[in-house]
């Protein structure tokens, strides 16, 4: 299989995308630091809650994701709602 021009782009793009570490990314690296730190000080109960919390809403998420996604369409790609 041999790559176009545009095949190239596309992977210079993604590459720069996944290398270049977006500035929210960072801030929220180092906000989440005391939280986990926070979070490993409570009790099981409460950590089983945050759990059960955070993964209802990484359910969420990916359902949201995978509802974008659907072979009828045929227009191109767009990052916009995955921004949100």
């Amino acid at each position: 299989m041999k790559l176009t021009q545009q095949d190239h782009a596309d992977l210079k793009r993604a590459h720069t995308l996944i290398e270049n570490e977006p500035f929210l990314i960072r801030v929220s690296n180092v906000i989440g630091k005391p939280i986990t730190f926070a979070l490993e000080k409570l009790p099981g109960s409460t950590t089983e809650i945050v759990v059960k919390a955070t993964n209802k809403s990484l359910d969420i998420c990916l359902q949201s994701a995978l509802a974008t996604m659907t072979s009828q369409k045929k227009t191109s790609a767009s990052n916009w709602f995955h921004k949100m």
